[in-house]
């Protein structure tokens, strides 16, 4: 891919994988994590992905329990990263630990 999307923050092997796969692969970051409410910043990362996001790129998702935040993507949330991706050509990436 063209570009690598990671979660800000993200667990801190992700940049050095991404980095270890090609060091021609840019890495973005999208929202993940509102640290005024410490709550889950669904809304930026959407329009962020929408905004930026290109066909090819992939995104990083951690199936459960975020690392470093722990928090969870409700059934909703999903859904509309899935249309995001799906819109724009964005290709999953599932972190299961």
């Amino acid at each position: 891919p063209k570009t690598a999307w990671l979660s800000d923050p993200s667990w801190e092997n992700h940049p050095k994988i991404w980095a270890h796969v090609s060091s021609a692969i840019e890495q973005r970051t999208y929202p993940y994590y509102d640290y005024k409410t410490s709550t889950l910043d669904i809304e930026g990362m959407i329009s962020t992905l929408r905004m930026d996001g290109s066909r090819g790129d992939i995104i990083v998702l951690q199936a459960c329990a975020h690392n470093p935040t722990g928090l969870e993507l409700s059934r909703e949330s999903w859904e509309r990263i899935g249309q995001v991706c799906e819109e724009k050509g964005i290709f999953p990436i599932f972190d299961s630990a």
